[in-house]
């Protein structure tokens, strides 16, 4: 092997770069998953919502197409956020931190977006009952009470999951900041 090569190779080993293309990977897949789970619950409480929002769908199609629009939308948050978090830690950690060790806040981002697809939806519905002549999609749909409250969970709660994902990642970069500064042990175990 040529010098420089040697060098190159020592290089790529100690920055762990199959940990860090894993991590990314990961997050790009953890974001389809949370977008999943989110319509695959949505679909069930109202798929009215996507029979009104995705006019295009057969209606004996509406739940898993409601899935796949879920995992679709998940994913490109995940491409969005993954990479920036991937640069987070290894910049942090100088590249020098594991997959074994990075993976553990990918699942805290998840639970935080999934708890802002919650909060989101609780909001809505919040909403719907404080405020009943103010959401116009109701009307053009039709229904009750129950049929205003569903839409507006199903409604706020996807843009929960959407922006929930910036708050999971601001969460879990300064948990992860932290962590590194203040445990040695996350440094330093493989």
């Amino acid at each position: 092997m040529f010098p420089t090569f040697k060098i190159i190779y020592a290089a790529l080993r100690r920055w762990h770069i199959a940990d860090f293309a894993l991590l990314l990977v990961c997050g790009i897949l953890t974001g389809a998953i949370c977008g999943g789970i989110a319509n695959a619950i949505n679909g069930k409480v109202c798929p009215e919502y996507f029979e009104y929002i995705f006019v295009r769908w057969p209606l004996k199609d509406v739940y898993f197409n409601s899935i796949k629009e879920g995992i679709f939308e998940g994913m490109w948050v995940g491409i969005i956020i993954s990479p920036i978090f991937t640069l987070f830690v290894l910049i942090v950690s100088k590249a020098s931190c594991r997959f074994t060790r990075s993976w553990t806040y990918l699942l805290k981002i998840a639970a935080i977006d999934l708890a802002c697809w919650f909060t989101a939806g609780m909001a809505g519905v919040v909403g719907a009952r404080m405020f009943p002549n103010f959401y116009s999609i109701v009307r053009e749909i039709g229904g009750n009470d129950m049929d205003r409250y569903r839409l507006l969970w199903v409604g706020f709660s996807i843009w929960g999951t959407l922006y929930g994902g910036i708050v999971a990642l601001i969460f879990g970069c300064i948990w992860f900041w932290r962590d590194w500064k203040t445990k040695p042990a996350l440094r330093y175990k493989v």
